[in-house]
């Protein structure tokens, strides 16, 4: 055996604590599909994009109505709608998000004249996460958690959901003083061993906005045809597109969510009435309306918009681009990061 061959040899036995690799690759293979799965379903969510789904609280794979408290529980798999995800040993999947993130809070409670925080890239979560072996802990929107086989003392019953049942503490271990089985605000992942084997992923604020940024993008250009909805339905009303352009010098985006005009190609149609809520618009009939999600979440302050013709321009947002006019729906493309 050559010298690199039988480091990564014991580097898998100390890093895996001697479980079999093959499992342990199927445990992050299915994390990552996971976390990929809730990103993506937040980054489409109807009320603040995002925010995330409650834990699955009874075994179903749907995600419970109400998470207001800390809690862990399985991934709602179903409403993601997606397969089953199992870890190396063949265990459900855990799940617990920062209740300040959760998609049952209406928008016009969040920002600065609401009691819950925006939904944007300020947002890093309630939650953390310390990874045991080097020490470090970060801030994160939400964690997914592989179980691993069960523990001496942890007792696990088959149910006909195909997830075995039990407390979480039968399947979710702790270590230097955090339980993942108590729904946080801590949890902690590390290397395994004979009292710990969870597997933890995070879902951070950056992963998580970087997607919501590109349904913002689109959503503030708009991409029905012929266009009626976002920029695009503003300059096919006769706005010019440069007259959008903030005069601060910050290269924003200028749009009054109070005004008619504005709310004619953000808004649901014109039956649905809006009322007045600080200098955003408030919709107490349910439904999805941009103009709100946009406006309270506070997501101008993080878009740059650069004017290219009367009827064209190009909304940035980092790591995102988008150019549109109104013949042409956005075309989204990666830019760099500053």
């Amino acid at each position: 055996m050559s010298a690199i061959a039988a480091f990564v040899a014991v580097r898998t036995l100390r890093t895996f604590g001697g479980f079999e690799l093959q499992a342990s690759i199927r445990t992050d293979k299915a994390l990552m599909l996971a976390r990929d799965a809730v990103i993506a379903y937040a980054a489409w969510e109807d009320s603040s994009p995002g925010s995330l789904l409650c834990p699955d609280f009874d075994n179903s794979g749907v995600a419970d109505l109400n998470c207001s408290s800390r809690a862990v529980g399985r991934l709602p798999w179903k409403t993601l709608g997606v397969e089953m995800p199992l870890d190396g040993s063949g265990e459900c999947l855990w799940y617990a998000i920062s209740p300040n993130a959760r998609n049952n809070i209406a928008p016009a409670s969040r920002g600065s004249g609401g009691t819950m925080p925006a939904m944007n890239p300020s947002y890093l979560g309630d939650l953390t996460l310390r990874d045991s072996t080097t020490g470090m802990s970060q801030p994160v929107v939400a964690v997914i958690i592989a179980p691993g086989r069960p523990l001496s003392g942890q007792s696990r019953t088959a149910t006909p959901s195909g997830c075995n049942g039990g407390s979480a503490n039968a399947f979710l271990e702790s270590r230097g003083g955090i339980d993942n089985a108590a729904g946080g605000p801590g949890f902690i992942t590390g290397t395994p061993d004979t009292a710990f084997n969870d597997r933890v992923i995070a879902i951070t604020s950056e992963k998580l906005f970087a997607a919501a940024k590109a349904r913002v993008l689109i959503a503030l250009a708009g991409r029905d045809a012929p266009a009626t909805h976002g920029l695009r339905g503003l300059y096919a009303s006769g706005v010019d597109a440069a007259s959008l352009l903030a005069d601060d010098g910050t290269g924003r985006l200028k749009l009054n969510f109070l005004d008619t005009t504005v709310l004619a190609v953000f808004s649901p149609p014109a039956s649905v009435s809006p009322k007045a809520d600080g200098d955003c618009s408030r919709y107490d009939t349910a439904g999805n309306y941009t103009a709100e999600w946009l406006c309270f979440n506070r997501w101008l302050d993080y878009t740059q918009y650069s004017p290219i013709a009367p009827d064209s321009a190009r909304l940035s947002l980092p790591g995102w681009q988008a150019e549109f006019s109104i013949a042409n729906p956005p075309r989204l493309v990666r830019a760099p990061t500053p």
